[in-house]
Protein backbone atom coordinates (compact mmCIF):
# COMPACT_ATOMS: atom_id res chain seq x y z
CA UNK A 1 0.00 0.00 0.00
CA UNK A 2 1.39 3.40 -0.98
CA UNK A 3 1.86 6.18 1.56
CA UNK A 4 -0.85 8.24 -0.15
CA UNK A 5 -3.38 5.43 0.29
CA UNK A 6 -2.42 4.91 3.93
CA UNK A 7 -2.72 8.60 4.75
CA UNK A 8 -5.95 8.93 2.78
CA UNK A 9 -7.39 6.16 4.94
CA UNK A 10 -6.68 8.33 7.98
CA UNK A 11 -9.70 10.42 7.02
CA UNK A 12 -11.87 7.51 8.17
CA UNK A 13 -10.10 6.98 11.48
CA UNK A 14 -11.13 8.80 14.61
CA UNK A 15 -7.84 8.71 16.52
CA UNK A 16 -5.44 9.31 13.62
CA UNK A 17 -3.07 6.78 15.17
CA UNK A 18 -0.58 5.80 12.48
CA UNK A 19 2.16 3.27 13.32
CA UNK A 20 2.51 4.53 16.87
CA UNK A 21 2.25 8.22 15.98
CA UNK A 22 -0.84 9.97 17.25
CA UNK A 23 -1.67 12.63 14.67
CA UNK A 24 -4.16 15.41 15.10
CA UNK A 25 -6.78 15.80 12.40
CA UNK A 26 -4.96 18.93 11.15
CA UNK A 27 -1.64 17.07 10.98
CA UNK A 28 -3.17 14.17 9.07
CA UNK A 29 -4.87 16.52 6.61
CA UNK A 30 -1.61 18.47 6.14
CA UNK A 31 0.16 15.19 5.24
CA UNK A 32 -2.58 14.26 2.78
CA UNK A 33 -2.53 17.71 1.16
CA UNK A 34 1.28 17.63 0.84
CA UNK A 35 1.15 14.23 -0.86
CA UNK A 36 -1.60 15.40 -3.23
CA UNK A 37 0.48 18.46 -4.22
CA UNK A 38 3.56 16.28 -4.73
CA UNK A 39 1.66 13.91 -7.04
CA UNK A 40 2.23 15.23 -10.58
CA UNK A 41 -0.87 16.21 -12.55
CA UNK A 42 -1.17 17.02 -16.24
CA UNK A 43 -1.56 20.72 -17.03
CA UNK A 44 -4.62 21.93 -18.95
CA UNK A 45 -4.23 23.35 -22.43
CA UNK A 46 -6.03 26.62 -23.22
CA UNK A 47 -5.35 27.84 -26.76
CA UNK A 48 -1.71 29.02 -26.64
CA UNK A 49 -1.04 28.59 -22.93
CA UNK A 50 -0.83 25.86 -20.32
CA UNK A 51 -2.70 26.15 -17.02
CA UNK A 52 -2.02 24.59 -13.65
CA UNK A 53 -4.54 21.78 -13.05
CA UNK A 54 -4.95 22.88 -9.44
CA UNK A 55 -5.03 26.71 -9.29
CA UNK A 56 -5.38 27.63 -12.97
CA UNK A 57 -2.23 29.79 -13.15
CA UNK A 58 -1.26 30.32 -16.79
CA UNK A 59 2.11 29.62 -18.42
CA UNK A 60 3.39 30.49 -21.86
CA UNK A 61 3.90 27.87 -24.51
CA UNK A 62 7.72 28.18 -24.56
CA UNK A 63 9.91 25.41 -23.11
CA UNK A 64 11.27 27.75 -20.42
CA UNK A 65 7.71 28.22 -19.13
CA UNK A 66 7.25 24.51 -18.46
CA UNK A 67 7.94 24.27 -14.72
CA UNK A 68 8.11 21.01 -12.75
CA UNK A 69 6.00 22.70 -10.07
CA UNK A 70 3.45 25.50 -10.34
CA UNK A 71 5.18 28.71 -9.19
CA UNK A 72 1.87 29.92 -7.76
CA UNK A 73 0.53 26.99 -5.70
CA UNK A 74 3.34 24.39 -5.75
CA UNK A 75 1.38 21.63 -7.51
CA UNK A 76 3.71 19.12 -9.21
CA UNK A 77 3.26 19.22 -12.99
CA UNK A 78 3.59 16.23 -15.32
CA UNK A 79 4.46 17.47 -18.78
CA UNK A 80 3.59 15.19 -21.69
CA UNK A 81 4.62 15.48 -25.29
CA UNK A 82 1.95 16.32 -27.87
CA UNK A 83 2.27 12.83 -29.41
CA UNK A 84 1.53 11.26 -25.98
CA UNK A 85 -1.70 13.18 -25.48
Amino acid sequence: MEAFEVLSNLKNWTGYDFKGYNLSKAEAEACINALEKATPKNPRRDKYIWKCPECGAAYGDAEEDKHDYCPTCGQAIRWIREDEA
